[in-house]
């Protein structure tokens, strides 16, 4: 009897223990909140995990409560991680006789960038093309202000000085093919390599050496496409300028407020100046050289532009040959007058068209180019070419 009441005092003494442990045992129970940050805005779903121990975690309600037990008192690193927001850490304290504390998570929203469409032309640089803007062209040395005149300076492009073309990549002057404004044209060069263009209407030019597009059909040396500016639309004007190899001006400005122009033409006039010389019996008279230029332009619409186009130019050389010159007893056949001349004139029209919204252009043009070549030799006779 004894034996069974020390066997159930014993039992209480340790049910009491542990009845007072379960009611006095400190209390590691964190409660916290989980807000957007900005907006102050509760967030649901939001995990809050002890960091190294993916064990302990709470999730948060609708009002961004979560309930968050922890082992024992000590340090933690709790992480708040969301799929809508960013990922936010911050440090707890859990101390004996202490209240637990009350941390809240501000998380920034996650960022969505809105899809952006990006369109563009392919660059049109290659890697046997240059291009040059008429300003840089006026700025290169020895050029005299004649934009084309500095194409010599550009790799791969010599004179051989049998023409006043340019030899490009080793190929001869005659198998290079000249673009004016997108339009083929009969030559960009007088005799003396000087430009067939007024000097300010050039805007820029393309070289290319080789590896061009199929548009530029049947060359076998290179293609030089110039362009030439549009006339202002501003206000009237006109220029004049004389040098000691000829003058030239030009007149442009608005007929109308979509409608405008541009004229353009130079000579040479040393040959008027300067009388024919002679010396054994051979007489040199000065040559001469002349062209021009005319754009007119008519805006029609957003879509839709009309361009007329007027260019020509010509190169005209003398020489006369005595029977008592040396050169005419060596030769006879070349006693007399020998002449050189050659030019050509183009005229178009041109419809610019802007197609589908802007994804598509269109260029419609009607041209018409004469060519003319004339070449005497003293006795031997006449050539005369027109095409």
């Amino acid at each position: 009897m004894k034996k069974s009441l020390s066997t159930l005092a014993s039992s209480f003494f340790i049910w009491g223990i542990c009845l007072y442990s379960t009611l006095y045992a400190q209390d590691f129970t964190i409660n916290g909140l989980v807000f957007e940050k900005g907006t102050k805005t509760p967030l649901q779903g939001v995990v809050i995990a002890v960091q190294d121990n993916g064990t302990l975690s709470a999730l948060s309600d609708e009002s961004g409560k979560f309930i968050l037990s922890l082992p024992k008192a000590g340090s933690y690193i709790l992480t708040a991680t969301s799929a809508t927001n960013d990922t936010a850490s911050l440090e707890v304290h859990v101390a004996d006789d202490t209240p637990p504390p009350s941390p809240a998570f501000y998380l920034l929203p996650t960022t969505v960038l809105a899809e952006v469409l990006i369109r563009g032309e392919r660059s049109p640089n290659k890697v046997s093309k240059s291009v040059m803007s008429g300003r840089e062209l006026r700025q290169v040395a020895g050029s005299s202000g004649d934009p084309l005149n500095a194409l010599q300076s550009l790799p791969g492009v010599a004179s051989d000085g049998s023409s006043s073309a340019p030899a490009v990549r080793g190929t001869g002057p005659d198998d290079n093919f000249f673009y004016v404004d997108g339009l083929p044209s009969g030559k960009i060069f007088h005799l003396g390599a000087i430009s067939v263009f007024n000097a300010d209407l050039i805007s820029d030019f393309n070289l290319h050496a080789a590896a061009f597009s199929p548009h530029y059909a049947n060359v076998t040396g290179a293609v030089i496409d110039v362009a030439l500016r549009n006339p202002r639309t501003d206000r009237f004007g006109a220029k004049l300028n004389a040098n000691w190899l000829g003058a030239d001006f030009i007149v442009e400005g608005p007929i109308k407020p979509n409608q405008s122009f541009y004229f353009a033409a130079r000579r040479s006039y040393l040959d008027l100046l300067i009388s024919p010389r002679t010396k054994d019996g051979v007489t040199l008279q000065i040559p001469n050289y002349r062209d021009y230029q005319g754009k007119y332009l008519w805006q029609m619409n957003d879509n839709h532009r009309l361009s007329f186009h007027l260019q020509g130019a010509a190169d005209n050389l003398k020489l006369k040959i005595d029977g008592s010159s040396e050169a005419g007893q060596q030769q006879p056949i070349l006693i007399g007058n020998i002449t050189f001349s050659d030019g050509y004139a183009m005229q178009a029209a041109v419809l610019d068209s802007v197609l589908s919204n802007g994804k598509a252009f269109n260029k419609l043009a009607l041209q018409h180019i004469g060519n003319h070549f004339t070449n005497s030799v003293g006795t031997a006779g006449n050539i005369y070419l027109e095409q």
